[in-house]
């Protein structure tokens, strides 16, 4: 269902974003999680920054 943000602006993916991504989690608990997000933000950022050295 899609909803009329207070900016006007039609929203519907954001509970799609949130059930995928309670999937990939799995049984982890979203504290421990945000480490291995983070982790890999962070080993992302790096490779690009290695690559083009």
């Amino acid at each position: 269902m899609v909803k009329n943000s207070s900016n006007g602006a039609k929203l519907g993916f954001e509970n799609k974003l949130w059930e995928m991504a309670d999937k990939m989690r799995g049984h982890m608990d979203s504290g421990e999680y945000k480490h291995v997000v983070l982790g890999m933000t962070v080993g992302s950022c790096w490779a690009r920054m290695f690559y083009r050295l």
